[in-house]
């Protein structure tokens, strides 16, 4: 749980009564797969989608009151909601782990490394079967048409990422329709299905919407900056994105920004030498040096980091748009501490 959940003595007690009923909603009658799953859910990650869920929720409730109304306890549906949310960002995340062939997560060994591709997928699958199951049981036909919606971008994002490994076909229009699927949407998901469970009024739920969709794509940019960088800062390997041959937006961008300008014959050339390095059928730690190197001469990173800026500024615009209170301030902590991470 980060910080900013756990230094809120309610938002604590809300995302603990999350973790309990993700322990309930998920069984297998196979044992070895059950220990790999209580295995799993024993060690949470930062909760940041079940977090955002209780977080609509609780400002639903200040908007129809005063401040106070905030503290109110949340019922049992909402929890359930948030914990739905959270097993199928925990089912993406093992499926993508399998696809990537990644063995690292959260500065520890991954789902794939330690129990194999056919048990990942498998668990991964009843990840997502559970969580669908508690939003059916929440019988409401608007959040399981809005859940089953989320799943299809999700897997959508996953495929055009898969189709975007070969140079040719990568560009930054698909890189942010890409993480718009694989982060964005499903931060949009948690925020507003919260609030709209919960009374907030059809504005408040549009804006909260803007709000998490432009914080997703900033969150997500800055974690593929810091993939360049120190791997403590995101729980990988560091430059594991390069060693699989997914090109983020620091590399798109130091590919494009001279797309133009013919006459620049020393960016031009360094141009011709990433997109070279990038060709390789396998990337080494010389070539993957060399491709940082000519990214950050190519204005890659520092481009890549307006471009979160942007993101972030109508985050907070649309923050702004909300009423004021708990809730927003929490946000807003949020949102800064989800964009500030540093190497």
């Amino acid at each position: 749980m980060i910080s900013v959940f756990a230094e809120v003595p309610v938002l604590k007690d809300d995302l603990q009564r999350v973790l309990m009923c993700l322990r309930d909603a998920v069984f297998c009658k196979n044992t070895r797969l059950q220990a790999s799953i209580e295995g799993l859910l024993a060690k949470p990650g930062k909760l940041v989608r079940p977090g955002l869920v209780v977080l609509g929720a609780r400002y639903a409730y200040q908007e129809q009151a005063d401040s106070e109304a905030w503290k109110r306890h949340l019922p049992e549906a909402t929890i359930r909601l948030a914990a739905a949310v959270e097993l199928l960002h925990l089912a993406s995340m093992i499926h993508d782990d399998v696809i990537d062939q990644a063995v690292l997560r959260r500065n520890m060994p991954s789902f794939l490394a330690l129990h194999g591709a056919g048990d990942a997928v498998l668990i991964g699958d009843l990840l997502m079967a559970s969580g669908l199951r508690l939003v059916a049981d929440l019988a409401e036909k608007k959040e399981v048409s809005q859940v089953i919606e989320a799943v299809q971008v999700i897997i959508q994002a996953e495929a055009r990422q898969s189709e975007s490994r070969m140079l040719g076909k990568a560009s930054v229009k698909k890189y942010l329709h890409q993480i718009a699927g694989k982060t964005a949407v499903l931060m949009c998901l948690a925020l507003r299905a919260g609030a709209q469970k919960n009374g907030a009024s059809e504005q408040a739920c549009q804006q909260l919407q803007r709000t998490a969709w432009n914080m997703g794509m900033a969150f997500q940019i800055v974690d593929d900056m810091l993939d360049f960088s120190n791997q403590s800062s995101i729980g990988k390997p560091a430059q594991s994105d390069l060693k699989a041959g997914i090109w983020t937006l620091p590399v798109l961008l130091a590919l494009n920004k001279y797309k133009q300008s013919a006459g620049n014959t020393e960016s031009v050339a360094q141009q011709k030498k990433l997109a070279k390095e990038l060709e390789r059928p396998s990337l080494g730690r010389n070539s993957r040096r060399k491709i940082v190197d000519l990214v950050k001469n190519l204005s890659g990173f520092s481009q890549a980091q307006d471009w979160a800026k942007r993101y972030t500024e109508r985050a907070k615009r649309s923050l702004e748009a909300l009423k004021d209170g708990h809730a927003r301030v929490v946000l807003a902590r949020l949102l800064d501490h989800l964009v500030a991470r540093q190497e």
